[in-house]
């Protein structure tokens, strides 16, 4: 069975920077079918229901003259064909969170801090809607001078924004797109969410990729509010430099994975009740695994600093994992997106 899936990748302008992939179930094998050098820096990237229509994000401080990042809509049935860009109004965009039962997407801006509203239209490039702006800072002068908008996830019926620069998750109502503040989830000084999944199985509880720190934070919800239960190394043992990325939790819910670059591997959690059992760090035979996907029993890791994608064969009942083979590529892969349907 041959899969499709999408790699972005940090590239300049008319460089080759957004590949349609496909793998093989049967034997791990990778090929790129199909490249696309109309999107600067997709770093991020998501796929329609329909797996038709692909959107990525242009991670850029400018875009066509002004201030911010793009957007982008892309027929990927047959190769790559761009309906359109728009601006987000909001430098280095870095995420996108698709609503399409309303005609919606969420980017996040990283460097703004701030998060933009697109209304979606089939053909069309995405429509700007609203921006809604962050503020405040934290502890680390270094990286939390500023609100940074890293993602987007829904909370319940709230739209939940992870802001790094400030240490809070904050929640908002949605309404006809129009975003209002209600309430924030505040994370631990210094720790740096990055991105977050709500657990599969308990509405009462989260897990936060915190990137400073190298933690994952599970979030418990009791009486109407979000409180830090725990907070869990990412790491074995120490490592200096390490930043966490990627979060991502098993479909039955049963395992949680967090990416480190700078250990370069991939932490296994189980999932219990009582909170998170460290498994196993999976090598991830390459260097600062910014992103990974679990797919049909595969796990592809995207190797920004070695421009590799690591495949390997994931078995879904003990989340362990064995190396198949690393697949170079021209650019620094970031993101891997396939549709939902083929997710472990």
């Amino acid at each position: 069975m041959q899969i499709p899936f999408y790699v972005g990748c940090y590239a300049p302008k008319g460089q080759d920077s957004l590949f349609q992939c496909r793998l093989d179930t049967q034997t791990g094998a990778v090929s790129l079918t199909h490249a696309c050098r109309e999107v600067e820096n997709p770093s991020y990237l998501a796929l329609s229901k329909d797996g038709e229509t692909l959107y990525a994000v242009s991670e850029t401080q400018t875009f066509e003259n002004e201030s911010g990042g793009g957007f982008a809509s892309l027929s990927c049935k047959d190769g790559f064909s761009v309906y359109g860009q728009s601006a987000t109004h909001g430098t280095f965009p870095c995420h996108i969170l698709l609503e399409e039962a309303h005609s919606l997407a969420f980017v996040s801006n990283y460097g703004g801090g701030s998060i933009s509203t697109f209304h979606l239209s089939p053909f069309a490039a995405p429509r700007l809607d609203d921006v809604t702006q962050h503020a405040g800072h934290g502890p680390n002068a270094e990286r939390q001078e500023g609100p940074h908008v890293h993602s987007c996830t829904w909370v319940g019926e709230h739209l939940g924004a992870a802001d790094l620069g400030t240490d809070r998750i904050a929640l908002y109502t949605v309404h006809e797109g129009t975003l209002t503040p209600d309430g924030s989830i505040s994370m631990p000084a210094g720790s740096g969410v990055r991105h977050f999944v709500c657990d599969v199985n308990r509405a009462d509880t989260l897990y936060a990729a915190c990137e400073l720190t190298s933690e994952v934070a599970i979030v418990k919800n009791g009486g109407g509010s979000w409180q830090v239960a725990a907070q869990v190394s990412a790491l074995p043992h120490p490592v200096a430099g390490n930043t966490c990325a990627a979060i991502r939790q098993t479909a039955d819910g049963r395992f949680l994975l967090v990416s480190n670059r700078g250990h370069n591997s991939i932490a296994v959690f189980s999932c219990t009740p009582q909170g998170l059992s460290p498994l196993r760090w999976i090598d991830a035979h390459g260097q600062d695994p910014r992103d990974f996907l679990l797919l049909k029993n595969f796990l592809l890791a995207a190797n920004q600093t070695s421009r590799s994608l690591s495949i390997f064969k994931f078995n879904p009942q003990t989340a362990e994992a064995e190396f198949c083979q690393t697949v170079s590529f021209p650019a620094a892969p970031v993101c891997v997106a396939a549709a939902e349907k083929n997710f472990t």
